[in-house]
């Protein structure tokens, strides 16, 4: 349960996320020092689904760098995504049904000015508008950002906002909230 939002505005990609966390039991609110946005290389990462997947994305994620060759969409689906898959499924984070595997979580990825979608079972979508979110609350906030994007309110402004709607109508999402800027 959790609610990742991405803005693309004036060449630059903001991102936000919510601090709870849930167990099955239970819930939480993360600490400062331990957010579902990250930074790894020249990416920003949020991500959904169990809290480990995340916390092994931010700390042992090891890719290569883009190559001249390749579109940014490339890297991202055959070097990033991959590098995530390979990863979690070590970590055995992925489960594997039907010959799929499936990491039972998403991830939101800011990318020199773009947005990409990874979804549970690794594919890469670029999204097409300027904004998107993943997580239990992604409707209230694509919604939500559908009529804040055209106000005059600030980049970091609207993706909170555009949270505390989520928080208020979706479980699982909560304050605070954080935003980074890539």
């Amino acid at each position: 349960m959790t609610c990742i939002v991405g803005l693309k505005h004036n060449g630059h990609v903001y991102m936000g996320c919510d601090s709870m966390v849930t167990d099955g039991w239970g819930w939480d609110i993360l600490p400062e020092h331990a957010k579902k946005l990250f930074r790894v290389g020249e990416l920003l990462i949020g991500g959904t689904g169990i809290w480990k997947m995340c916390q092994l994305v931010q700390f042992r994620l090891d890719i290569n760098e883009q190559t001249q060759s390749q579109s940014d969409f490339e890297y991202m689906s055959v070097i990033v995504a991959e590098g995530i898959r390979v990863l979690l499924k070590d970590a055995g984070c992925a489960k594997i049904e039907n010959s799929q595997e499936d990491s039972e979580g998403e991830f939101l990825v800011a990318y020199r000015g773009e947005l990409y979608h990874i979804d549970s079972v690794y594919a890469v979508r670029p999204l097409s508008r300027a904004f998107g979110a993943v997580g239990s609350g992604k409707g209230q906030a694509i919604g939500a950002l559908a009529i804040l994007v055209d106000s005059n309110m600030s980049p970091k402004k609207t993706l909170r906002r555009a949270l505390a709607v989520s928080a208020q109508f979706a479980q699982g999402v909560s304050s605070p909230f954080h935003v980074m800027k890539l």
